[in-house]
């Protein structure tokens, strides 16, 4: 009898420019895996804001962002969907999140936390 494969998640974060986009982005193709990231939702509101928004406003937009990328997630995890999600994850933060997509549904997962020298980014 064959056991049904889990459905795996993969967490690109990291620092801003640090090439979260451009891994997921290779990741995703090579693997044929849907991507979804922070910043897709969040220049969306930008977008649709008309204008630029507060520091608070960003924050917001950011949190709703993120809020986002767990409703995606979910859904797909319940139905047995790979995918890759691409964002500066705060693992304090997003570590009970993930405790509780487990809770609810059975996954495999893999975090990558790109990093870079600061002489690199400037």
């Amino acid at each position: 009898m064959q056991q049904a494969v889990l459905p795996l998640l993969v967490l690109v974060s990291g620092p801003p420019a640090s090439g979260k986009t451009t891994l997921a982005t290779i990741l995703a193709e090579r693997y044929a895996l849907p991507l979804f990231a922070k910043d897709m939702f969040k220049e969306m509101m930008y977008d649709n804001a008309g204008e630029l928004p507060s520091l608070a406003m960003s924050r917001f937009m950011g949190k709703c962002s993120i809020d986002s990328l767990q409703i995606i997630s979910r859904q797909l995890l319940a139905h047995t969907i790979s995918h890759i999600l691409e964002a500066n994850f705060d693992a304090a933060l997003f570590t009970p999140v993930l405790r509780t997509l487990a809770q609810d549904t059975p996954f495999r997962c893999v975090q990558v936390q790109m990093k870079c020298d600061g002489a690199v980014l400037t």
